[in-house]
Protein backbone atom coordinates (compact mmCIF):
# COMPACT_ATOMS: atom_id res chain seq x y z
CA UNK A 1 0.00 0.00 0.00
CA UNK A 2 1.74 3.60 -1.23
CA UNK A 3 0.90 6.06 1.55
CA UNK A 4 1.32 9.46 0.69
CA UNK A 5 3.40 11.95 2.91
CA UNK A 6 1.86 13.50 5.49
CA UNK A 7 2.77 15.57 8.57
CA UNK A 8 0.19 16.64 11.33
CA UNK A 9 2.13 19.62 13.70
CA UNK A 10 0.84 20.91 16.90
CA UNK A 11 1.48 24.74 17.55
CA UNK A 12 1.75 25.26 21.47
CA UNK A 13 0.86 28.85 21.79
CA UNK A 14 0.90 31.30 25.34
CA UNK A 15 -0.92 34.41 25.09
CA UNK A 16 0.87 37.26 25.76
CA UNK A 17 -1.60 40.05 26.21
CA UNK A 18 -5.37 39.34 26.22
CA UNK A 19 -6.03 37.97 22.67
CA UNK A 20 -10.03 38.28 21.76
CA UNK A 21 -10.80 35.80 19.19
CA UNK A 22 -14.18 34.70 17.48
CA UNK A 23 -15.58 31.75 18.55
CA UNK A 24 -14.18 29.64 15.14
CA UNK A 25 -10.66 30.62 14.89
CA UNK A 26 -10.23 29.28 11.33
CA UNK A 27 -10.17 32.06 8.97
CA UNK A 28 -8.67 34.18 11.12
CA UNK A 29 -5.58 32.64 12.01
CA UNK A 30 -5.05 31.48 8.27
CA UNK A 31 -5.82 35.12 7.34
CA UNK A 32 -2.76 35.67 9.73
CA UNK A 33 -0.54 33.13 8.87
CA UNK A 34 -1.00 34.37 5.19
CA UNK A 35 -0.22 37.70 5.52
CA UNK A 36 2.83 37.44 7.33
CA UNK A 37 4.02 34.80 5.09
CA UNK A 38 3.89 36.87 2.52
CA UNK A 39 5.84 39.43 4.34
CA UNK A 40 8.04 37.17 5.06
CA UNK A 41 8.63 35.77 1.47
CA UNK A 42 7.84 38.13 -1.19
CA UNK A 43 10.17 39.59 -2.59
CA UNK A 44 9.05 41.91 -5.13
CA UNK A 45 5.92 42.93 -2.96
CA UNK A 46 3.64 42.93 -5.61
CA UNK A 47 -0.70 43.01 -4.71
CA UNK A 48 -0.74 39.26 -6.70
CA UNK A 49 1.05 37.05 -7.92
CA UNK A 50 -0.61 36.04 -10.90
CA UNK A 51 2.05 38.17 -12.97
CA UNK A 52 5.28 37.73 -10.63
CA UNK A 53 8.32 36.19 -12.70
CA UNK A 54 9.14 34.40 -9.30
CA UNK A 55 5.85 32.75 -8.89
CA UNK A 56 7.15 29.21 -10.01
CA UNK A 57 9.66 29.23 -7.04
CA UNK A 58 8.15 30.89 -4.85
CA UNK A 59 7.06 29.50 -1.00
CA UNK A 60 4.35 31.87 -0.33
CA UNK A 61 2.76 31.55 -4.36
CA UNK A 62 3.21 27.33 -3.74
CA UNK A 63 1.52 27.28 0.06
CA UNK A 64 -1.15 29.78 -0.41
CA UNK A 65 -1.98 31.27 -3.70
CA UNK A 66 -1.74 27.28 -5.14
CA UNK A 67 -2.31 26.87 -8.68
CA UNK A 68 -1.54 24.17 -11.43
CA UNK A 69 1.68 24.31 -12.84
CA UNK A 70 1.85 25.16 -16.36
CA UNK A 71 2.97 21.62 -17.70
CA UNK A 72 0.11 19.96 -16.03
CA UNK A 73 -2.75 18.33 -17.55
CA UNK A 74 -5.48 17.88 -15.02
CA UNK A 75 -7.13 21.51 -13.42
CA UNK A 76 -5.36 23.55 -15.80
CA UNK A 77 -8.43 25.48 -16.95
CA UNK A 78 -8.47 26.26 -12.96
CA UNK A 79 -7.11 29.11 -11.07
CA UNK A 80 -6.65 27.06 -7.78
CA UNK A 81 -6.11 23.45 -7.32
CA UNK A 82 -6.24 22.16 -3.41
CA UNK A 83 -3.72 23.92 -1.33
CA UNK A 84 -0.81 21.74 0.67
CA UNK A 85 -1.98 22.48 3.97
CA UNK A 86 -4.92 22.58 6.44
CA UNK A 87 -4.88 24.76 9.39
CA UNK A 88 -6.65 23.15 12.37
CA UNK A 89 -7.94 26.13 14.63
CA UNK A 90 -8.56 25.64 18.77
CA UNK A 91 -11.53 23.44 18.85
CA UNK A 92 -13.18 25.08 22.23
CA UNK A 93 -15.32 28.24 21.37
CA UNK A 94 -13.37 29.89 23.82
CA UNK A 95 -13.10 34.15 23.00
CA UNK A 96 -10.95 35.69 25.52
CA UNK A 97 -7.83 34.28 26.44
CA UNK A 98 -5.80 36.48 29.54
CA UNK A 99 -1.89 36.78 29.22
CA UNK A 100 -0.63 33.24 30.07
CA UNK A 101 -3.80 31.14 29.00
CA UNK A 102 -2.30 28.60 26.80
CA UNK A 103 -3.99 27.08 23.22
CA UNK A 104 -2.86 25.54 20.43
CA UNK A 105 -3.78 24.69 16.55
CA UNK A 106 -2.61 22.13 13.79
CA UNK A 107 -1.15 22.34 10.35
CA UNK A 108 -1.60 19.33 8.43
CA UNK A 109 1.24 18.99 5.58
CA UNK A 110 1.36 17.41 2.76
CA UNK A 111 3.60 15.94 0.41
CA UNK A 112 6.52 18.95 -0.63
CA UNK A 113 5.06 21.05 1.99
CA UNK A 114 6.25 19.01 4.46
CA UNK A 115 10.06 20.41 3.16
CA UNK A 116 8.65 24.57 4.39
CA UNK A 117 8.38 23.26 8.42
CA UNK A 118 10.78 25.88 9.58
CA UNK A 119 9.29 28.32 7.66
CA UNK A 120 5.60 27.82 9.01
CA UNK A 121 7.29 27.66 12.70
CA UNK A 122 8.95 30.96 11.74
CA UNK A 123 5.88 32.49 10.48
CA UNK A 124 3.37 31.54 13.63
CA UNK A 125 6.45 33.08 15.23
CA UNK A 126 6.65 36.30 13.35
CA UNK A 127 2.04 36.08 13.74
CA UNK A 128 2.79 36.28 17.52
CA UNK A 129 4.87 39.56 17.30
CA UNK A 130 2.16 41.11 15.04
CA UNK A 131 -0.77 40.22 16.58
CA UNK A 132 -4.25 38.54 15.82
CA UNK A 133 -8.00 39.13 16.33
CA UNK A 134 -9.66 41.94 17.95
CA UNK A 135 -6.68 44.48 19.16
CA UNK A 136 -4.01 42.47 17.60
CA UNK A 137 -3.18 40.56 20.67
CA UNK A 138 0.34 38.96 20.72
CA UNK A 139 1.27 35.31 21.63
CA UNK A 140 4.51 33.41 22.08
CA UNK A 141 5.15 30.19 20.12
CA UNK A 142 6.14 27.84 23.14
CA UNK A 143 6.73 24.46 21.20
CA UNK A 144 5.89 22.58 17.92
CA UNK A 145 5.41 18.79 18.48
CA UNK A 146 4.15 16.14 15.78
CA UNK A 147 1.80 13.24 15.89
CA UNK A 148 3.76 9.75 15.51
CA UNK A 149 2.71 6.38 15.79
CA UNK A 150 4.55 6.35 19.29
CA UNK A 151 2.57 9.69 19.63
CA UNK A 152 3.75 13.18 19.54
CA UNK A 153 7.36 13.97 19.14
CA UNK A 154 9.11 17.31 20.09
CA UNK A 155 9.94 19.28 16.50
CA UNK A 156 10.82 23.02 18.03
CA UNK A 157 11.68 24.32 21.14
CA UNK A 158 10.29 27.88 21.60
CA UNK A 159 12.61 29.16 24.51
CA UNK A 160 15.67 27.90 22.95
CA UNK A 161 14.62 28.23 19.52
CA UNK A 162 15.70 24.71 18.39
CA UNK A 163 14.76 22.35 15.80
CA UNK A 164 14.50 18.71 16.42
CA UNK A 165 15.20 15.93 13.44
CA UNK A 166 11.61 15.07 12.34
CA UNK A 167 9.93 12.14 12.72
CA UNK A 168 6.43 12.55 10.74
CA UNK A 169 5.55 9.24 9.32
CA UNK A 170 2.03 8.46 9.42
CA UNK A 171 1.90 5.31 7.68
CA UNK A 172 1.52 3.14 10.31
CA UNK A 173 -1.49 5.14 11.52
CA UNK A 174 -3.14 5.08 8.17
CA UNK A 175 -2.63 1.60 7.88
CA UNK A 176 -4.01 0.72 10.90
CA UNK A 177 -6.88 2.63 10.25
CA UNK A 178 -7.30 0.78 7.05
CA UNK A 179 -6.69 -2.34 8.38
CA UNK A 180 -10.06 -1.69 10.79
CA UNK A 181 -12.42 -0.28 7.90
CA UNK A 182 -11.38 -2.97 5.50
CA UNK A 183 -12.99 -5.68 8.12
CA UNK A 184 -16.04 -3.47 8.55
CA UNK A 185 -19.50 -3.71 8.35
CA UNK A 186 -20.70 -0.59 10.51
CA UNK A 187 -18.87 2.74 10.60
CA UNK A 188 -19.55 5.91 12.84
CA UNK A 189 -18.73 9.51 10.58
CA UNK A 190 -18.52 12.47 13.23
CA UNK A 191 -17.85 15.65 11.04
CA UNK A 192 -16.48 18.03 14.15
CA UNK A 193 -15.87 21.33 11.79
CA UNK A 194 -18.48 22.64 9.15
CA UNK A 195 -18.68 20.39 6.21
CA UNK A 196 -19.29 21.63 2.59
CA UNK A 197 -19.90 19.15 0.04
CA UNK A 198 -21.32 19.85 -3.35
CA UNK A 199 -23.65 17.94 -5.38
CA UNK A 200 -25.44 18.95 -8.75
CA UNK A 201 -24.04 22.57 -7.97
CA UNK A 202 -25.85 22.67 -4.78
CA UNK A 203 -24.78 22.33 -1.32
CA UNK A 204 -25.64 19.23 0.58
CA UNK A 205 -27.51 19.33 4.19
CA UNK A 206 -28.35 15.19 4.39
CA UNK A 207 -25.33 13.51 2.45
CA UNK A 208 -25.35 9.60 0.94
CA UNK A 209 -22.07 8.32 1.70
CA UNK A 210 -21.50 8.50 -1.49
CA UNK A 211 -21.52 12.10 -1.04
CA UNK A 212 -18.62 11.95 1.28
CA UNK A 213 -16.73 9.42 -1.13
CA UNK A 214 -17.32 11.50 -4.28
CA UNK A 215 -15.71 14.60 -2.39
CA UNK A 216 -13.24 12.86 -0.61
CA UNK A 217 -11.81 11.22 -4.05
CA UNK A 218 -11.73 14.27 -5.78
CA UNK A 219 -10.32 16.07 -3.17
CA UNK A 220 -7.33 13.65 -1.68
CA UNK A 221 -6.58 12.19 -5.36
CA UNK A 222 -5.95 15.85 -6.39
CA UNK A 223 -3.67 16.54 -3.27
CA UNK A 224 -1.44 13.78 -4.33
CA UNK A 225 -1.56 14.45 -7.58
CA UNK A 226 -0.20 17.95 -7.37
CA UNK A 227 1.64 17.95 -4.10
CA UNK A 228 3.22 14.22 -3.85
CA UNK A 229 4.01 13.31 -7.28
CA UNK A 230 1.35 10.57 -7.28
CA UNK A 231 -2.02 8.77 -8.45
CA UNK A 232 -4.59 7.77 -6.70
CA UNK A 233 -4.64 4.19 -5.61
CA UNK A 234 -7.98 3.55 -6.55
CA UNK A 235 -10.37 2.95 -9.29
CA UNK A 236 -12.88 6.34 -9.04
CA UNK A 237 -15.95 4.04 -11.03
CA UNK A 238 -15.11 0.85 -8.96
CA UNK A 239 -15.15 3.31 -5.77
CA UNK A 240 -18.33 5.16 -6.23
CA UNK A 241 -20.55 2.02 -7.39
CA UNK A 242 -19.60 0.38 -3.93
CA UNK A 243 -19.92 3.48 -2.42
CA UNK A 244 -24.15 3.86 -3.92
CA UNK A 245 -24.29 0.31 -1.77
CA UNK A 246 -23.48 1.60 1.86
CA UNK A 247 -26.49 2.90 3.68
CA UNK A 248 -27.08 5.56 5.75
CA UNK A 249 -28.61 4.04 8.89
CA UNK A 250 -28.76 6.79 11.44
CA UNK A 251 -28.22 10.18 10.81
CA UNK A 252 -27.88 13.21 13.46
CA UNK A 253 -26.09 16.00 11.32
CA UNK A 254 -26.92 19.96 11.59
CA UNK A 255 -26.50 22.58 9.21
CA UNK A 256 -24.00 25.28 10.93
CA UNK A 257 -23.94 28.96 9.63
CA UNK A 258 -20.59 30.61 9.63
CA UNK A 259 -19.38 33.88 8.35
CA UNK A 260 -15.50 35.00 7.66
CA UNK A 261 -14.33 38.07 6.18
CA UNK A 262 -12.41 38.09 3.00
CA UNK A 263 -9.80 40.93 2.93
CA UNK A 264 -9.23 39.69 -0.80
CA UNK A 265 -12.71 40.08 -1.94
CA UNK A 266 -13.48 42.67 0.92
CA UNK A 267 -16.80 41.06 1.58
CA UNK A 268 -18.46 38.62 4.20
CA UNK A 269 -18.47 35.49 2.87
CA UNK A 270 -21.11 32.69 4.14
CA UNK A 271 -19.33 29.48 5.00
CA UNK A 272 -21.75 26.82 6.60
CA UNK A 273 -21.56 23.29 6.94
CA UNK A 274 -23.14 20.29 8.32
CA UNK A 275 -21.74 19.04 12.10
CA UNK A 276 -22.81 15.75 13.69
CA UNK A 277 -22.65 12.34 13.45
CA UNK A 278 -24.02 9.62 10.68
CA UNK A 279 -23.91 5.91 11.30
CA UNK A 280 -23.18 3.72 7.72
CA UNK A 281 -23.46 -0.04 7.27
CA UNK A 282 -21.88 -2.28 4.14
CA UNK A 283 -18.82 -2.95 2.71
CA UNK A 284 -16.00 -0.42 2.89
CA UNK A 285 -13.16 -2.52 1.99
CA UNK A 286 -12.98 -0.13 -1.44
CA UNK A 287 -13.32 3.17 0.23
CA UNK A 288 -10.80 2.20 3.40
CA UNK A 289 -7.89 3.81 1.98
CA UNK A 290 -9.61 7.07 0.79
CA UNK A 291 -11.44 7.39 4.10
CA UNK A 292 -8.48 6.91 6.41
CA UNK A 293 -6.58 10.03 4.44
CA UNK A 294 -9.97 11.97 4.84
CA UNK A 295 -9.28 11.91 8.76
CA UNK A 296 -6.09 13.57 8.16
CA UNK A 297 -6.78 15.56 4.79
CA UNK A 298 -10.14 16.66 5.59
CA UNK A 299 -12.99 16.37 3.02
CA UNK A 300 -15.13 19.17 1.30
CA UNK A 301 -14.92 23.01 0.07
CA UNK A 302 -12.18 25.43 2.56
CA UNK A 303 -10.68 22.53 4.32
CA UNK A 304 -7.34 24.89 4.51
CA UNK A 305 -9.87 26.55 6.75
CA UNK A 306 -9.89 23.22 9.14
CA UNK A 307 -13.72 22.88 7.79
CA UNK A 308 -14.90 19.43 7.07
CA UNK A 309 -12.56 17.71 9.56
CA UNK A 310 -14.16 14.32 10.28
CA UNK A 311 -12.96 11.25 12.33
CA UNK A 312 -14.06 7.49 11.29
CA UNK A 313 -14.99 4.87 13.79
CA UNK A 314 -15.77 1.14 13.84
CA UNK A 315 -18.73 0.20 15.36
Amino acid sequence: MQIPQIGCYDFHLEAKTDLHLPEYKGSTFRGGFGITLRRIVCALKRETCDECMLRSKCIYAYVFDTSPPAESDRLRNHRNIPQPFILEPPGETTMHYPPGRDLMFSFVLVGKALEYVPYFIFTVEEMGKAGIGKGRGLFILKKVTSLSAEGPVPVFDGKDRKLFPENNDLQRVIEKKVDDLINAERIVLTFHTPTRIVSDDRFVSAPEFHHIIRSLSRRVSNLLYFHCAMEAPWDFKELIEKAEKVRVVNSRLEWNDWERYSKRQDTRMKMGGFTGTMICEGDFASSALVLALGELLHVGKNASFGLGKYEVQVQ
